[in-house]
């Protein structure tokens, strides 16, 4: 597992912790099964954008643009490729 990607699970199982979660989750974790709700989601984003000095598009800012924690990790890593381009 790359780094990026332990980092993404790592926050937001701290987020889930902080909401007195003790969720197990993995790289192909479902978000769906998280049971996220909008707040915590906006929480998610708000915590990557800073760790990765990114910024979602507006479009994708619902949780339900995302199936699994992979497919989130490979749309970060596309913004992060995106910034080193410019």
């Amino acid at each position: 597992m790359d780094i990026r990607k332990e980092q993404v699970i790592e926050i937001m199982m701290n987020l889930l912790k902080k909401e007195g979660r003790n969720d197990f989750l993995e790289d192909n974790s479902d978000l769906t099964d998280i049971d996220l709700n909008s707040l915590i989601f906006i929480k998610f984003v708000v915590e990557l954008e800073d760790k990765f000095n990114i910024t979602f598009d507006e479009e994708r800012l619902d949780y339900n643009s995302f199936s699994n924690l992979n497919e989130l990790t490979k749309y970060i890593n596309s913004i992060c490729s995106r910034n080193v381009e410019s």
